[in-house]
């Protein structure tokens, strides 16, 4: 692998008790921080404070959504300002690395959320960075704050659809996407219409869940594929690279799981400091709860070897 492709993991956090603990704690978890003005995150004209959230109504629990505001305000307690993932926007800016991107480079991100990894790269590297994200409310909500931070240009987001979205040919240098593939079905039609909207030696690095090989389908994996939203389509490495080479030339395929386990415990062990501190906002722990839960899932299938997440660089062929 070229030097400038690798990502150095942290300390791998192997504390096996964390989950169970951090689920006693938050079952006893009895007083938090009392709120002393109200405050919508999604307003533009407030700053960003994790430890104050005004009343919760109905719409931002609303369950028919994916990502209302009080599981939005949940992510951000785990990943951190702006993030709804794990490795906050610093493994944003890293996976971005390799892609060279310096003034003049237009990059589309394909994963944008609420736009912390967006600004973070548009400002690291000086360039515009296009956003998109599969989630109208994460969307929305990104522009909202890349607005509020005079980035609405520099750093834009808006909604679309994987399964059908359409690039205008030859707009982008470059482009980035952090797990969100695998909930696409048709991966070659997904793949085809990014090349097209990349120029000729255009290039993307993605991360992705993908399957490990086991046919029997786990008690664990039946929940974790029943937590998602819609049915997932995770398919093998050498499946996902066969996909890829139709348009693609592919530089880089490797494991990132052992660092991504690592990055979703330090993400939880943080937040059980945050809650042993009382700083989590009474009406976000049963939104925090589930969010605890969606990524326990995750991290028993890395365990159980049934699940794993791997990291792709290509570049478009030539035509």
């Amino acid at each position: 692998m070229p030097p400038s492709d690798r990502i150095t993991p942290n300390d791998d956090t192997s504390d096996r008790s964390l989950l169970p603990r951090l689920r006693r704690r938050m079952q006893r978890q009895e007083t938090v921080l009392e709120l002393t003005t109200p405050y919508v995150p999604d307003d533009p004209s407030h700053p960003l404070a994790l430890n104050k959230l005004a009343p919760l109504t109905q719409e931002d629990i609303d369950p028919s959504r994916t990502w209302p505001r009080a599981r939005r305000s949940a992510a951000e307690q785990l990943w951190g300002e702006s993030c709804t993932a794990p490795g906050g926007v610093e493994f944003t800016v890293e996976l971005s690395r390799p892609l060279n991107p310096a003034p003049g480079v237009a990059l589309l991100e394909m994963t944008a959320g609420l736009g912390g990894g967006t600004r973070a790269i548009a400002n690291t590297f000086g360039i515009y960075v296009t956003g998109v994200d599969g989630d109208a409310d994460l969307a929305i909500a990104g522009q909202l704050r890349s607005t509020s931070l005079g980035m609405e240009r520099r750093a834009s987001i808006r909604a679309i659809d994987l399964d059908g979205f359409e690039l205008k040919p030859g707009s982008f240098d470059a482009a980035i996407a952090r797990e969100a593939f695998y909930m696409v079905a048709d991966k070659a039609r997904l793949f085809a219409s990014i090349a097209r909207g990349l120029k000729p030696g255009g290039q993307m690095i993605f991360t992705d869940l993908v399957a490990t090989g086991k046919r029997q389908m786990s008690p664990p994996m039946q929940r974790w594929m029943a937590a998602e939203r819609s049915v997932p389509h995770p398919i093998l490495p050498q499946e996902m690279v066969a996909q890829l080479q139709r348009f693609f030339d592919v530089k880089v395929s490797d494991d990132l799981t052992p660092m991504y386990r690592s990055m979703i415990l330090s993400g939880l062990m943080h937040f059980a400091g945050q809650l042993k501190a009382k700083r989590v906002p009474r009406q976000l722990l049963e939104w925090t709860s589930r969010e605890v839960e969606f990524w326990a899932r995750r991290v028993a299938l890395f365990e159980r070897k049934e699940l794993a997440v791997h990291r792709f660089h290509v570049q478009r062929k030539a035509d």
